[in-house]
């Protein structure tokens, strides 16, 4: 029971955090011309937190709250446009009982010459 205690203990103080990647592209640039510029990279981010798997009330949507935040940083003035779409999830797990969810988009922003 000593041995069970011990290496239970040592593998929940050695273990470490788990982060795991993904993502998707969607959309392609509607520019079939080169009467463009590109004028620089936005994001937005979106992020939850789930303690014992208990969490999260107050979201909506994830996608939909970074993509609202992309717009909010980054507003679209005439003659600009937002093009290639990509959504990335970062999930981190600590010790089994702390998940936090992360969801960051990002486009292009392009000015139309």
């Amino acid at each position: 029971m000593k041995k069970f205690i011990l290496v239970s203990t040592l593998s929940l103080l050695l273990s470490s955090c788990m982060v795991i990647h993904n993502g998707q592209m969607a959309g392609v640039s509607p520019a079939t011309e080169n009467n463009f510029s590109y004028k620089q990279n936005a994001y937005g981010i979106a992020e939850v937190t789930y303690v014992l798997g208990i969490g999260g009330f107050n979201k909506t949507g994830l996608v939909r709250e970074a993509k609202n935040n992309l717009i909010e940083n980054f507003p679209v003035n005439n003659g600009e446009a937002l093009v290639n779409f990509t959504v990335d999830f970062d999930t981190s797990y600590y010790l089994g009982l702390v998940i936090t969810q992360k969801v960051i988009v990002t486009a292009d922003l392009i000015k139309f010459d």
